[in-house]
């Protein structure tokens, strides 16, 4: 997107059992690579991957708290390629990094499933539209 556009794509609800991944490039240190979410609707649940000083930082909220991983390295702003997978078996998440598990959490009781509002759009990449209210 060369630092000014994004894409939106259909939402994508996070099962008991199921995964998300993607590859990036980027020189910036800070960035949004991903988020899933809808404007204007209730936003307990959503999850998100970008880059906080070069580290990658997912934050996953199922409605009953929200949970974080990151990467051990916070390399990634290089341009180079790197892989993405974040795991997610019942309530373990797992963060994997160009093929290698770096980080592990549990959601909190009571969490299950990460439900997408919508049934259109809602998954964006490489940014947000303009004036989209996050909070």
């Amino acid at each position: 997107f060369y630092g000014n556009g994004f894409i939106e794509l259909p939402s994508h609800s996070l099962k008991k059992k199921d995964n998300f991944g993607f590859v990036f490039s980027t020189s910036q240190r800070d960035a949004l690579l991903m988020l899933s979410t809808f404007e204007g609707l209730d936003r307990l649940s959503y999850y998100s991957v970008s880059l906080r000083r070069g580290q990658i930082d997912v934050r996953l909220n199922a409605g009953r708290g929200e949970v974080r991983l990151a990467s051990v390295s916070s390399e990634y702003g290089d341009s180079r390629y790197h892989s993405i997978n974040v795991a997610k078996i019942g309530k373990r998440l797992e963060l994997r990094v160009d093929d290698v598990l770096d980080a592990v959490t549990n959601l909190p009781e009571g969490s299950t499933t990460f439900k997408a509002n919508g049934e259109s759009g809602g998954l964006f990449f490489g940014g947000l539209p303009t004036g989209f209210n996050t909070t």
